[in-house]
């Protein structure tokens, strides 16, 4: 039974530091829920177990480069893990949230290197360009493994391409962090945030005319635009140039947030998607591929669709249409903060991954 079982949360640095000044708690991906049920959980990150992620050394760097270009497998990690991996002895389950841990620990356990189970939420592990080697590589070390994913497409996909089960849950953001207490009005600029490569800031800025209001862009991308209504802010999470409170703050005053994605798998945006609604703003946001939850995610109900990505007259034209019908904008505004209160919350996540963890030890 659970009860009984000795559950390791292994996570990127940083995340835990910022939950104990204050932050919201959803990525450490219901660990605190499962705290609250007093089940036998820790938490530990690669810097406590003195992994260090990145080598100046050049012959390190190439056996690197050389087993991931080969394999997928982040090879330094392998290596590193495989040298620290009687500290994870203690435990039965390891639950690990990045595709470079989830794939180092399920190689080790296939070479029988490595003794405890594995939960692995991954994100966009494979896509259509992923190598065929890659691809029956991860259908050999992953399919002992509990794999979850954050999306039901990508877990679609992850189950058509590898031929493994794969199951997803519903990320949720920490409802009473994300949230206009004070219900500020909004300021008169637009905000969008995000740093990963899937952000398609080239439409969003070519969309933008002279007559929009101010558009903010928070990210660490190098772009670049000589409009004088579009700000561009350096924001880096992992380094927390911007804190969690300072984001909120933003995401308050914003008149709404916009979020051009690419055409991926991965649940590109859904955190901060997921943080402004929660603080009840309307989110315009791409109909891509990977979007989380389809169910949940309605045009003109809880989010307003921009079109296909790269759709650059679809997105003007979504600007256009939601600055004008006030009414609308906070219609969507509303249920947006309900879809959070009701569904999409931490706490949400965190039984989802009880459930999950529960069935793996029960089929066992």
């Amino acid at each position: 039974m659970i009860k009984e079982t000795k559950i390791l949360y292994f996570l990127k640095s940083g995340r835990e530091f910022r939950v104990r000044q204050g932050s919201p708690d959803e990525f450490l991906y219901g660990f605190n829920y499962l705290k609250k049920l007093k089940l036998d959980v820790s938490l530990l990150t690669e810097t406590d177990i003195g992994i260090n992620s990145k080598s100046g050394h050049k012959i390190s760097s190439l056996l690197n480069m050389s087993i991931y270009w080969l394999f997928g497998i982040p090879g330094r990690s392998l290596f590193n893990l495989f040298l620290k991996r009687k500290i994870f002895y203690n435990y039965d389950i390891i639950l690990v949230t990045t595709n470079t841990f989830g794939l180092s620990l399920a190689f080790l356990k296939k070479l029988h290197l490595f003794k405890p189970n594995i939960v692995f939420i991954s994100m966009g592990l494979v896509n259509k360009k992923t190598p065929t080697l890659w691809r029956f590589v991860y259908k050999r070390i992953l399919k002992n493994c509990m794999v979850l994913t954050l999306s039901a497409y990508d877990a679609k996909i992850l189950e058509k391409k590898l031929k493994i089960e794969v199951d997803y849950i519903n990320f949720g953001v920490d409802k009473n962090f994300w949230f206009n207490k004070h219900k500020n009005k909004p300021q008169n600029y637009v905000l969008t945030i995000g740093n990963d490569k899937n952000r398609d800031y080239k439409t969003l800025l070519k969309a933008w005319k002279d007559d929009f209001p101010l558009l903010k862009i928070i990210t660490n991308q190098k772009i670049k635009s000589n409009k004088k209504n579009i700000e561009i802010i350096f924001g880096d999470w992992h380094s927390s140039v911007l804190s969690d409170k300072e984001i909120r703050k933003l995401i308050i005053d914003s008149i709404f947030v916009v979020l051009p994605i690419k055409d991926t798998v991965q649940p590109s945006g859904q955190s901060v998607c997921l943080q402004s609604m929660a603080c009840g703003k309307t989110v315009l946001i791409t109909n891509f591929r990977g979007l989380w939850n389809k169910n949940i995610m309605k045009h003109n109900k809880t989010c307003y669709f921009i079109g296909r990505p790269g759709d650059e007259k679809k997105l003007e034209e979504s600007v256009k249409t939601i600055i004008v019908h006030k009414t609308l904008l906070k219609k969507i505004g509303l249920n947006a903060r309900a879809v959070i209160e009701n569904n999409l919350n931490s706490n949400k996540m965190g039984k989802q991954i009880y459930n999950k963890i529960n069935k793996f030890i029960t089929n066992e």
